[in-house]
């Protein structure tokens, strides 16, 4: 429906690439995770970026990151280094209700 919707209206289709630099320093994140060491800084970026990924495929992307969308990335990067080892059961994951919530006056939707 989308893509009808844009060739009707001859808007051309340009894919989301992710966002075109970290919002969140590694060092803010390891001040939120309360981590001292270098140990695990590739692990952490690499939280990062799917958190920052998770919130611009949501909310699209923006020049400058409101606070509420920092804290939900901070809170989901927390969320992924906490449970980085943990077996679902089920296919349905669930995030934080504060995360949701902050998320939520940001959230795209998509006719």
């Amino acid at each position: 429906m989308r893509i009808l919707f844009r060739i009707l209206l001859k808007i051309p289709y340009v894919p989301f690439m992710g966002f075109p630099m970290s919002y969140i320093t590694l060092q803010q994140a390891k001040q939120h995770l309360r981590v001292d060491h270098s140990d695990e800084d590739d692990l952490i970026q690499t939280y990062i970026d799917a958190a920052e990924d998770w919130i611009a495929k949501r909310c699209g992307e923006f020049e400058e990151l409101p606070k509420s969308l920092v804290a939900a990335t901070l809170l989901f990067v927390g969320d992924l280094y906490e449970n980085r080892e943990i077996q679902f059961t089920s296919i349905k994951m669930s995030t934080s209700k504060t995360m949701e919530t902050l998320v939520a006056p940001y959230r795209r939707v998509d006719l």
